[in-house]
């Protein structure tokens, strides 16, 4: 499966700004005006910029449709199979099985580990290029 942007952008993001890693939330906005984000909230975040669109930051926080933890309206944009990027398998990293993005990042992976599973699996992880 080939890439899209918005799935290439977001990879570069996850590998080049490990910093930002957060868990638990979509993202949340620092006093300094810096952000912290999960993968998936990343996502949501380049492909936001990608199309020009504002971020969606409510008080604080990334919000997507009636659930702020998840991308309930908007994970399809994004080619993903799911709201949480669950997997179509499952999967074993460092003897922890993984069934989804929210998985890998609450679990304890790093963003440039969740990028480089990405790369080399994208079906287990996208339904279509965007």
């Amino acid at each position: 499966m080939e890439l899209g942007p918005i799935q290439k952008a977001w990879i570069k993001s996850l590998k080049e700004h490990p910093e930002r890693q957060n868990k638990n939330f979509l993202g949340y906005i620092l006093s300094s005006g810096e952000y912290k984000a999960c993968c998936l909230g990343e996502i949501h975040i380049i492909g936001c910029k990608m199309r020009s669109l504002p971020i969606p930051f409510y008080e604080g926080r990334i919000k997507d449709g009636e659930c702020e933890s998840t991308l309930i309206d908007s994970y399809k944009d994004y080619g993903l199979r799911s709201h949480t990027g669950y997997f179509d398998y499952e999967v074993e990293i460092k003897g922890i099985i993984y069934t989804s993005l929210t998985d890998m990042n609450d679990k304890g992976l790093t963003w440039p580990e969740i990028a480089d599973y990405v790369e080399a699996h994208p079906e287990n992880v996208f339904s279509e290029s965007k």
